[in-house]
């Protein structure tokens, strides 16, 4: 009887000890500023994240939520939330609050608190001496905020396609025997089209493709519109639209993006297309990701199939 209650008393501690998931949609930000405060500073953060994205419809690619600092031990369990505060005005809310966060770290006038009180949770705190200040400050660390808040983002969606979904290992290894490429792939999807080193997956409602395929360049030709003819030739049933067509280089990465219309269903939507150069008898791999949900959101959709495959670049360069 006694080790029963030994190893109750165990589990209890564990079980205490133990964080919840944070929680929230995937994109939203909470920030909890005082009353004082927030008609001084609340257009600088309208500004950090105000980013959209054409599917085609403008969607907001951050969920910015304003609260009274007050509510912050209420909401504490949300997965990204940024705590600010300036010492003018002074006010006795969001100034204690920061002084209490802020007692046991170095730099006192921003820093993050990871898992703090709950998993796969980001608490940014920034802290300046006026309106102005903080202006300097969020411009100056623009790009570790947004890295940050980003990478908290797509560590959240990915992790929870993987959680939810089983994979589909036929197809896993027809990707990996054509493309030499390790990805997961979730057991919903299906082969549409696998031919002449093309193959077309998909999966149903709301409509997500992937595309694979391959190019080879003679030159210094516009990748654009090879992408755009190597789609179209294959997929009869789709346009390339020129509209929000945007080219862009990230870790050494061309990405093209834009939306696409679909001929059949008279419907449309985002697509993107990474490029993956492997330096093989001037052959590129094209691995492209389509959207379709009619009259609805899609940008989690679009998030899901580009983190798809940035992690085949994670796992080929054994990061984690």
């Amino acid at each position: 009887m006694q080790n029963k209650i030994i190893i109750l008393i165990i589990l209890f501690l564990l079980s205490c000890n133990k964080l919840p998931e944070s929680t929230g949609d995937f994109n939203e930000i909470n920030i909890f500023l005082s009353d004082q405060d927030k008609p001084l500073i609340k257009a600088d953060f309208d500004n950090l994240f105000n980013e959209i994205v054409h599917t085609p419809i403008e969607e907001s690619k951050y969920k910015i939520i304003f609260h009274d600092v007050k509510y912050f031990f209420d909401n504490r369990y949300k997965r990204n939330i940024i705590v600010t505060s300036l010492d003018n005005p002074p006010d006795s809310t969001a100034d204690y609050l920061f002084s209490k966060f802020s007692a046991n770290v170095d730099d006192k006038k921003i820093f993050i608190l990871d898992d703090y009180y709950a998993l796969n949770q980001k608490i940014l705190f920034i802290n300046s001496v006026n309106n102005v200040d903080m202006n300097l400050s969020i411009l100056d660390n623009t790009d570790w905020i947004l890295d940050n808040i980003n990478s908290s983002i797509n560590y959240f969606v990915y992790n929870n396609y993987i959680k939810l979904n089983e994979p589909n290992n036929v197809i896993i290894e027809e990707i990996k025997k054509y493309y030499d490429l390790n990805i997961f792939v979730d057991e919903n999807y299906k082969i549409i089209k696998n031919e002449n080193k093309f193959l077309w997956i998909g999966r149903g409602y709301p409509y997500r493709w992937l595309i694979f395929s391959e190019i080879k360049l003679q030159g210094h030709e516009d990748l654009w519109n090879l992408n755009k003819e190597n789609l179209e030739l294959n997929i009869q049933s789709v346009k390339i639209s020129d509209y929000y067509k945007e080219i862009i280089t990230k870790d050494d990465r061309i990405i093209l993006s834009g939306l696409y219309e679909h001929i059949d269903s008279d419907t449309g939507g985002p697509f993107f297309t990474y490029v993956f150069d492997y330096g093989h008898d001037n052959k590129v791999n094209l691995i492209s990701g389509f959207v379709n949900n009619p009259g609805k959101d899609k940008f989690y959709l679009l998030k899901e199939l580009e983190l798809i495959i940035k992690n085949i670049n994670i796992r080929n360069k054994n990061e984690k």
